[in-house]
């Protein structure tokens, strides 16, 4: 939190609550339960809103060993839990955009433009090469499990299929069957991951306490040449093939157009002042901060107040050092002042499209309605009515919280932002000591974004 290291390893990910905007890596070294818990966790990454990257490491025997847990629950808690292993079993072994896969699980959708490739995941870079004959390779795979009798797990499977010796296959006659060897050329560790991969794809599906395979009507029509079919080759190296291109987040990447031996002081500068006061660095100034300051190299309060992250509280605090530092940095190199902020670096994801679902919600805002007569209306939770209404806000451009926040409650919340800026919600929900829900925070800070934004005051922060 304070910096002085620069990872941190937890046994059950992020269940700390780690609240640091700047995580510029987020790695599960495991398969997380569900895809709700890796997008909560994967969450923590880039929430300042510059890139991020964020790998996932798994197996299949990392779900084997959360069914193993979950057999210690009552049934209608396993019956939930073995459905979300399913669906992040699904994510990880799937061929198709991993984003979409994401957005669609929380019932939304990319953009056309965007659908079939979202620039950002290893499936849309290419780093994940695609093998040629999938469909034979399928066939193969599907073939050797009907083989088996539709008995065995994918251990089995995998042994046949790439020709082992070991003494148990040989028992039960199954190197004598037709499937036996078939792929020969490849990996044990390479055949599982097809057989994964299918399984993801519903040609495949596991039965049992023994979790055997069996194939679906999908896949029986794959066998007869209907349908299509995507393989990865996920162990490239296994084939003396490159690995692909995967996205980096550089420091050249994240500071584009900006002074970065400036950045490097004013980042110098935070940390000292960060230690003084015995407060994380980002409580100080957040990196989108320093960039912005970089960028514009004010030379005055007025100036100063139109950089990222910047409220009067903040002005008042550190602004004159602040304005020192810019100030003999740019006279040591005659640097001109007051410069024009170039747009901040951004994740390259595309933002979601809204749903019909929230949609359904908007002409109620319209109306001025709130979010509990709304959740009644449409029978939705009042939380997942407040994510409605908060895409109406930013979608319509709406400046006027009146309908859904009393002036005197704005009044308060715009208080605490001109003092703190509204680049996070949580300071305004501190100094305003919990008295105020994050919703009508959220309302407050959408409405007055908007309407900076039609005024034309420079860089507007986003949470």
């Amino acid at each position: 939190m304070h910096d002085r290291i620069e990872a941190l390893v937890a046994t059950v990910a992020f269940g700390m609550g780690i609240d640091k905007p700047n995580v510029r890596y987020v790695i599960h070294a495991e398969l997380p339960r569900s895809l709700e818990n890796y997008q909560q966790e994967s969450g923590r990454a880039g929430r300042d809103g510059l890139p991020a990257e964020c790998w996932l490491l798994h197996s299949a025997q990392d779900a084997i060993v959360w069914r193993k847990i979950l057999e210690q629950s009552s049934s209608e808690v396993r019956a939930q839990a073995e459905q979300g292993l399913d669906r992040i079993q699904s994510y990880c072994s799937g061929m198709v955009c991993r984003h979409r896969q994401l957005v669609g699980h929380f019932g939304q959708d990319l953009p056309g433009s965007v659908a079939a490739n979202c620039g950002a995941c290893d499936v849309c870079l290419g780093s994940v090469p695609m093998l040629d004959d999938a469909l034979t390779t399928a066939q193969k795979i599907l073939s050797c499990v009907i083989r088996v009798g539709e008995r065995f797990g994918a251990e089995h499977v995998a042994k046949v299929l790439m020709g082992s010796s070991e003494a148990r296959l040989i028992q039960l006659g199954h190197d004598r069957l037709s499937t036996y060897g078939l792929l020969k050329e490849f990996s044990r560790t390479q055949i599982r991951d097809w057989i994964e991969q299918l399984v993801s794809q519903r040609l495949l599906e596991r039965m049992g306490e023994y979790f055997v395979l069996q194939v679906t009507p999908l896949g029986r029509a794959i066998l007869k040449g209907q349908g299509t079919v995507q393989l990865g080759i996920r162990r490239a190296s296994a084939l003396g093939e490159g690995a692909g291109t995967r996205a980096k987040v550089s420091p050249a990447e994240l500071l584009q157009g900006v002074d970065l031996e400036l950045f490097q002081i004013l980042s110098q500068w935070r940390r000292k002042t960060a230690d003084a006061a015995a407060a994380p660095a980002f409580a100080i100034f957040g990196d989108r901060t320093l960039i912005d300051l970089a960028q514009r190299r004010p030379a005055d309060e007025t100036n100063l107040r139109l950089v990222y992250g910047v409220g009067a509280q903040k002005v008042a605090d550190y602004g004159a050092v602040v304005l020192e530092v810019v100030d003999k940095f740019c006279r040591e190199r005659q640097l001109e002042r007051n410069c024009q902020s170039a747009a901040l670096s951004a994740p390259a994801n595309p933002r979601p499209q809204i749903n019909d679902s929230a949609r359904l919600a908007w002409p109620h805002f319209e109306q001025g309605k709130s979010c509990a007569e709304v959740a009644r209306l449409l029978n939705r939770a009042v939380s997942t009515v407040e994510g409605y209404l908060s895409s109406y806000l930013t979608e319509s451009r709406v400046t006027d919280s009146s309908p859904w926040v009393s002036a005197e409650t704005a009044a308060v919340i715009e208080q605490a932002i001109e003092q703190l800026g509204d680049e996070r919600l949580k300071p305004i929900f501190e100094q305003l000591e919990g008295q105020q829900p994050y919703s009508a925070i959220r309302v407050v800070v959408t409405c007055r974004r908007n309407r900076l934004e039609q005024k034309g005051t420079g860089v507007i922060s986003k949470d």
